[in-house]
């Protein structure tokens, strides 16, 4: 694939996603794919055939008490980075013989308050810590747990687990919900586009495979105009999902 365009740069994850669709569609007919004027995303050639695609991400929603939506991983990356962090500045000064587990639940209302009276817990008790020992904080309201396991030679001293209050459990509704969400996004973004338009779906909810998303599809409720549904998975696969166009009903 050409990375660039008219000096226009792509992303790494729409140069990863043209990767996959050039050797998709490279099996049935020579296939190119360069950067677009965004919108679209990227341009691709298959065959005798040039198509706009546009790119994007399929993460997991979170559903607030208000009705506002958020993105789980942009929350969860707040308690990852902090987690990484306490690894790094607290997990050697932890005794030989422990190393800790910190369950935390995401979202947090005041993340720098929460990192300081988080980080001054783990210090109080990263001292007189015995295996299996167990504790459980409220911190600025986020009910947060940490045990002491035997030490793991080679491994972090500080690892941890991380939960989403907002998230939703159901496979099957995530599919839909993100799957509705971003065609219909994208739709506004491309109506100007003319001439064929492929949606690439870069899957980033791992829980969801082809088929939870075809079945996904069948249910969507938004009518589109994209030609393709094209789901690239994180090993590089791709499989195409049906389509529920605006002047015809689902179609594989």
């Amino acid at each position: 694939m050409q990375p660039r365009l008219s000096g226009i740069k792509v992303r790494p994850d729409e140069q990863f996603v043209g990767e996959c669709l050039v050797r998709y569609f490279g099996r049935q007919a020579h296939a190119l794919a360069v950067a677009g004027e965004d919108p679209p995303d990227l341009r691709m050639t298959v065959g005798e055939l040039q198509v706009a695609v546009e790119v994007t991400r399929l993460s997991q929603f979170t559903v607030h008490p208000n009705g506002a939506v958020g993105n789980r991983a942009s929350e969860d990356t707040f308690a990852v980075d902090l987690i990484n962090r306490l690894n790094t500045t607290v997990g050697p000064t932890l005794p030989e013989h422990i190393d800790l587990v910190i369950c935390a639940e995401m979202p947090v209302r005041r993340p720098a308050k929460y990192k300081k009276a988080l980080t001054r817990h783990i210090e109080s008790i990263c001292h007189s810590s015995t295996p299996n020992a167990c504790y459980e904080f409220d911190v600025e309201g986020s009910r947060t747990r940490v045990r002491a396991i035997p030490r793991r030679h080679g491994c972090k001293r500080i690892v941890g687990l991380i939960s989403n209050r907002f998230s939703s459990p159901d496979i099957a509704w995530n599919a839909r919900v993100m799957l509705e969400n971003r065609i219909r996004t994208k739709m506004k973004k491309c109506a100007s586009i003319g001439g064929p338009v492929w949606l690439a779906l870069l899957n980033d909810y791992w829980l969801a495979d082809h088929a939870t998303y075809a079945a996904a599809g069948r249910e969507v409720s938004v009518r589109h105009r994209f030609d393709k549904l094209l789901l690239v998975s994180g090993n590089g696969a791709v499989s195409e999902l049906p389509i529920c166009r605006a002047d015809q009903s689902c179609a594989e």
